[in-house]
């Protein structure tokens, strides 16, 4: 327990709440909140690799937009 909690406050919510968990999993918090804490492990790092690879993806996809640009004004002068 900590001090806000003995103060009325509602406990500070951790990077990875259940709520983002259970949202992404198509489940309810208390589902959630029922995992195992390597369960519940596994799902974040699902969530982080998942948006690790998207980031990866995004920024190939501007690289090959931008040599594509770079090939069709190959040549052109600007003035």
């Amino acid at each position: 327990m900590h001090q806000g909690e003995l103060d009325g406050e509602p406990p500070p919510q951790p990077e990875w709440s259940e709520h983002i968990v259970a949202e992404k999993y198509g489940v309810s918090p208390a589902e959630v909140r029922a995992w195992s804490q390597f369960d519940y492990a596994i799902a974040i790092m699902r969530i982080e690799v998942e948006a690790l690879i998207n980031k990866q993806n995004n920024a190939d996809q501007r690289y090959q937009q931008a040599v594509a640009e770079a090939l069709k004004n190959r040549g052109k002068t600007v003035h």
